[in-house]
């Protein structure tokens, strides 16, 4: 892992809503973002940035169900 990879992680995990998110999903199990949204008073919009960011990062995947994705 270089230097670059580790500062993409770290500074995903900066922030406190998305450790929430890990937090969650490794509690719970996998979530759309629709579901993850009504766990947090923020908009589904904003949840799929943070996931986005956690996505890039390499600390969560994304996989597609039928017209969902997880």
């Amino acid at each position: 892992m270089n230097v670059n990879s580790k500062q993409i992680i770290f500074t995903a995990l900066a922030d406190e809503t998305r450790r929430t998110v890990i937090e969650l999903l490794t509690e719970q199990g996998e979530k759309t973002a629709t579901q993850l949204a009504e766990m947090f008073p923020i908009s589904r919009q904003a949840i799929m940035k943070h996931l986005n960011v956690l996505t890039e990062a390499g600390l969560v995947t994304v996989h597609q169900r039928g017209r969902d994705k997880f």
